[in-house]
């Protein structure tokens, strides 16, 4: 139990003392996986300069569909 507690003591003294954290990579990489799980995703319409007019108005088009245009 000694052990332990040594332990712990060394690394508070590590982290607060000297700024030293082992801990600081798995630290942030678990805190990016919390924050991508609550991200909404980004639903974006690509709008391409000088295309030719369409034949359908962008309100009837479907949102999923991404048509590409040949300049």
């Amino acid at each position: 139990m000694t052990i332990v507690a040594i332990f712990v003591v060394i690394m508070d003294v590590l982290k607060y003392c000297f700024g030293i954290d082992p801990t600081r990579k798995e630290l942030k990489r678990i805190q990016r996986e919390k924050q991508a799980k609550k991200r909404k995703p980004v639903i974006q319409r690509f709008v391409y300069v000088n295309a030719p007019p369409s034949a359908v108005p962008l309100s009837e088009q479907p949102i999923s569909a991404i048509d590409e245009t040949v300049v």
